[in-house]
C-alpha cells in the first residue's frame, strides 16, 4: 500500500489513498492480471499459436486486463489537465510531447496510455516484492541485520539528512538491496535483447539477428555459469 500510494502520487498527481482507506486500490489485481496475461500469452506466441490464447487465457484475467487500460486512460487524462509544474514524473513527460509528440522527443497520448501502467507496475509492485523480500532474508541472518541498522543509524542525524543522493553513500545498504535482487528478483520473466542486423556475439558465441537471447535470472547465483546457461529463444516474430 505504501508504494503504490507513492507511485500514485509520483505519476499521477494523487495517492491511491491505499493506507487511508485500509484496503488496496481496485487498480492492483487488475495490474497483477496484465502481468498474468503477458506471462501466459508469451508461450503461445513463442510457439506461432498466438491464435489459441483466447480459448486459454481465462475471461477474469482479460476483463482485469482491460480495466487496468481504463483506469491508466482515465489516470493519464487527469495527469494531463495538471500541468507541468508538479515536480513529478510526468512534467518533462508533458513539456517534451507538446502537441502530441510532434517534436518527437516525447510521447504521443497512444504511447502514454501504454506506459501508464508500466510505470504503476514498476513503481509499486516490483518495489514491495523486492522490499519483502529484503526484509525476510534481514529477519533470517540477525547479524546482517544488525549490521545494516547500525550503518543507517549512525549515518543520519535527522530524517531531513536522508535524500537518495546520502543512501547512495551507504554501502551496506546496497549490498543489501544487490543481494536481495540477485536471489529474489522481482521481475518474473527474462529481459531478453535482440541483437542488431547482422548478429552479435554473446558470451563469447555468435547470436544471429533473427535470434534474441536471454539469461535465466537464478543463474545469476552461480556466476561461473553464466556464460554456460544462456538461452537462445527464436524470436516469435
Amino acid at each position: 500500500m505504501v508504494v503504490f500510494d507513492v507511485i500514485g502520487d509520483l505519476a499521477w498527481g494523487e495517492s491511491f489513498h491505499s493506507l487511508r482507506d485500509g484496503k488496496l486500490h481496485e487498480w492492483i489485481p487488475a495490474i497483477s492480471s496484465t502481468v498474468k496475461f503477458a506471462m501466459q500469452s508469451s508461450v503461445f506466441e513463442e510457439f506461432g499459436l498466438s491464435f489459441l490464447t483466447l480459448l486459454f487465457i481465462s475471461k477474469t484475467v482479460r476483463r482485469q486486463r482491460v480495466t487496468n487500460y481504463q483506469f491508466s486512460e482515465q489516470k493519464v487524462n487527469e495527469r494531463l489537465k495538471r500541468g507541468r509544474d508538479r515536480g513529478d514524473f510526468w512534467d518533462r513527460i508533458v513539456i517534451k510531447s507538446a502537441d502530441d509528440n510532434m517534436a518527437g522527443e516525447g510521447m504521443t497520448e497512444g504511447e502514454m496510455l501504454n506506459n501508464a501502467s508500466i510505470l504503476v507496475l514498476a513503481g509499486s509492485e516490483t518495489s514491495a516484492t523486492t522490499l519483502c523480500g529484503m526484509t525476510y532474508f534481514l529477519l533470517s541472518n540477525p547479524e546482517a541485520k544488525e549490521r545494516l541498522v547500525q550503518e543507517i543509524r549512525s549515518s543520519f542525524d535527522s530524517a531531513d539528512d536522508i535524500t537518495m543522493v546520502s543512501i547512495g553513500q551507504l554501502p551496506f545498504l546496497n549490498a543489501v538491496f544487490q543481494e536481495t535482487l540477485r536471489l529474489y528478483p522481482p521481475v518474473p520473466t527474462h529481459s531478453p535483447r535482440v541483437p542488431p542486423k547482422g548478429g552479435a556475439e554473446v558470451c563469447g558465441k555468435f547470436v544471429p539477428e533473427n535470434v534474441r537471447p536471454f539469461l535465466p535470472l537464478f543463474t545469476w547465483s552461480y556466476v561461473d555459469t553464466v556464460k554456460l546457461h544462456v538461452q537462445l529463444t527464436l524470436n516469435s516474430r
